[in-house]
């Protein structure tokens, strides 16, 4: 009788793991709408192009990168075919809609994007050199949109 006790408490318990609760939610967030926006722009930009393009829906930032006060869009994605090279996708906000302004094949990894401002660490080395990926052979340089380039500013 115990056993069978604990076979039904244990059955209940798993049933009702397997249902929803009701609460489950979408995230409709207008961040996570650009972020959405972003990763279907990106995925059409990589289809188009004659190199494998590797894209982390992780390294998508919003935030404000032109002058607007509309949230834009940066993508970091990775080329595997070929040279292997960073792809950074700028994606700007034109009425209502992400569009890509640039794409650019740069050393880079982004880590942020905050006032108008992108921060990316980047390799002080050539690519040519055995020190290229070291640890200690990065730095951290902010860069800006002006004039549809991609600037740096420190």
């Amino acid at each position: 009788m115990r056993h069978f006790f604990l076979l039904f408490i244990f059955a209940g318990f798993l049933a009702s793991c397997s249902q929803s609760s009701g609460t489950d939610h979408v995230n409709n967030s207008p961040e996570a709408n650009i972020k959405n926006q972003a990763i279907a722009l990106a995925e059409s930009y990589a289809k188009d192009q004659q190199k494998k393009v590797v894209i982390n829906p992780d390294l998508v930032f919003t935030g404000l990168i032109d002058e607007d006060e509309h949230q834009d869009a940066i993508v970091s994605a990775s080329t595997i075919q070929g040279p292997f090279s960073d792809l950074q996708l700028i994606l700007i906000q034109k009425d209502g809609k992400l569009m890509l302004s640039r794409a650019i094949e740069a050393d880079m990894n982004i880590l942020s994007l905050k006032n108008r401002v992108i921060t990316a660490e980047v390799p002080t080395r050539p690519r040519s050199s055995p020190l290229y990926d070291c640890l200690s052979c990065k730095e951290l340089a902010d860069y800006q949109l002006s004039g549809g380039e991609l600037v740096r500013i420190k």
